[in-house]
């Protein structure tokens, strides 16, 4: 008996002193400083957690990201090329893209975007004055001041296939291989020259010939047919080949341009801006490279300025003068992604600055055309090089909570179809409420946005290059026709990425989804 009082005795007072130490232990934790954005109190948890089987803190917040597969692009880079046409104040527009998109987890993906638009401009001359008789002359002998103003609305679409590359498919560098194929310099001429159904058609075609070739290899009458890993090779080449996901793109976009001349300066400033709306529907239901249905509402505005010093046209036949500008930009967009079976699963509120400079040289007109023809037609080309930065801003919202799912469909209405395991919806705002009924329906969205949704934040450094030219756009005189091309290439590079989880005390962490491992 006297045993089993001692060994009571001995587990209290074990106990005491656990507790002993985990109140010192804790006393300590909740006074320890932050270090490198995270706090030393953070990552003593995590440990302690880690111990006995759980997790809370940085681990509980890393491994919600992992699960959510919280989206980090280390690098992007667009090519695209494009030609507009215009008559009279009718204006068409088509430009094919294509963005080779890298991940943190070693994967890549190539989209391919072929577009097109229509709308309406306008080109109003707003004033001017000048000294000499030669008033309609900006030179460097008579200078003087002319101010225009033009602006266009169009409205456009674009189809989009988008290809994935998981690791296992070469990740980055099968992604390259692959569009360096499909949009070599002869490929890239057939889709600006096809038009927007290129792609589909390619496609279709390269559906329809892997079914052909499977369905032979399969019924050789001289073989056995393929074995299991010649199915599973032939299988894998194959889905390298085809789309993961089509996407069809429409929207409005408006831009207002103001330009000014007097005698040494041309200066320009333009403001543009777009709402667009984004259906992504997955091909590829399974597997490594898997797509994703998803809805994407978004709202983009840019504005930037620039100046060139001298004058080409004048008397004194100037040579093209360097110019120089910058520009500031925003986006603003929403993402709703859905499951197999159509129903949403992740909300994602987005938005984005960009800031720029650039430089280049400006050639306004010809030195070749006699003055006659001059007056009849107008044009330039451009080439810049510009620098700046963006920054994504985003909050990722989990829709299989209950919590969360409830808040969203107060504020979000969904519809489309599902058939299988694919879907193609469309989350759209609650409208037609009254002030207070929307006030009503976004609160408890933007407190479960606030309290539970992961907060992250990439930093880019960003470059171009963009060559365009015109001719016949600005003094319309006799065919009332005006033409202009352009071809632009941009990348984008991650310099730091971060990410809060509040439902794991909030810290600020680095985005372990962008390469952490």
């Amino acid at each position: 008996m006297r045993r089993n009082r001692e060994a009571g005795a001995a587990t209290v007072e074990y106990a005491g002193i656990l507790f002993v130490v985990a109140s010192i232990l804790l006393g300590v934790i909740a006074q320890a400083p932050t270090v490198g954005g995270a706090s030393v109190a953070n990552a003593v948890m995590s440990k302690l957690c880690e111990a006995i089987g759980t997790t809370c803190g940085q681990s509980a917040a890393e491994a919600r990201a992992r699960d959510l597969k919280i989206p980090c692009v280390t690098s992007k880079a667009d090519r695209t090329l494009g030609y507009d046409a215009s008559f009279k104040w009718v204006q068409a527009e088509r430009k094919d893209t294509d963005t080779l998109t890298v991940k943190g987890d070693g994967s890549a993906a190539v989209t391919i975007s072929q577009g097109s638009a229509i709308g309406v401009t306008a080109d109003v001359p707003i004033g001017g004055q000048s000294t000499g008789k030669h008033a309609k002359k900006t030179t460097m002998d008579n200078a003087g001041v002319t101010v225009n103003a033009d602006g266009k609305v169009m409205l456009g679409g674009d189809i989009l296939y988008t290809y994935n590359f998981p690791k296992e498919y070469g990740g980055q560098d099968g992604a390259q291989d692959f569009l360096d194929d499909r949009r070599s310099t002869v490929n890239r001429a057939i889709d600006i020259v096809g038009g927007p159904a290129t792609s589909t058609v390619r496609e279709g075609a390269q559906r329809g010939w892997n079914s052909v070739t499977n369905f032979v290899g399969d019924h050789n009458p001289f073989s056995d047919g393929p074995s299991k890993e010649e199915l599973a090779a032939r299988d894998r080449d194959q889905r390298k080949g085809t789309a993961d996901m089509v996407s069809v793109k429409a929207g409005v976009q408006a831009e207002g341009n103001l330009k000014g001349e007097a005698g040494f300066v041309r200066g320009a400033g333009q403001v543009k801006g777009s709402v667009n709306g984004q259906v992504d529907v997955a091909l590829t239901t399974d597997g490594p490279d898997k797509g994703m249905s998803a809805y994407t509402g978004q709202v983009t505005w840019d504005a930037k300025g620039e100046a060139t010093v001298g004058y080409p046209g004048g008397r004194a036949k100037l040579p093209p003068i360097y110019n120089q500008g910058g520009g500031r930009g925003g986006t603003y967009s929403y993402k709703v992604i859905y499951d197999e079976k159509g129903e949403p699963k992740q909300l994602i509120m987005m938005s984005e600055s960009r800031e720029q400079g650039f430089s280049g040289f400006d050639v306004k007109g010809s030195k070749t055309l006699n003055e006659e023809t001059r007056k009849k037609a107008s044009g330039g080309v451009k080439k810049k090089s510009d620098t700046g930065t963006l920054t994504q801003e985003s909050k990722v919202l989990d829709l299989t909570d209950p919590a969360n799912r409830a808040a969203f469909d107060k504020a979000f209405v969904t519809n489309g179809v599902t058939v299988t395991d694919r879907s193609a919806k469309i989350s759209t705002p609650v409208l037609g409420l009254t002030p207070q009924q929307t006030a009503d329906a976004w609160s408890p969205l933007m407190g479960q946005l606030k309290n539970d949704a992961i907060y992250t934040r990439l930093e880019y450094e960003t470059s171009g290059d963009e060559l365009s030219a015109t001719a016949g756009k600005k003094e319309l005189k006799v065919a009332k026709i005006g033409v202009g091309g352009q071809k632009t290439e941009s990348e984008m590079h991650l310099v730091d990425g971060v990410m809060s989880d509040p439902r794991n005390g909030g810290q600020i962490l680095p985005l372990v989804t962008c390469g952490k491992k």
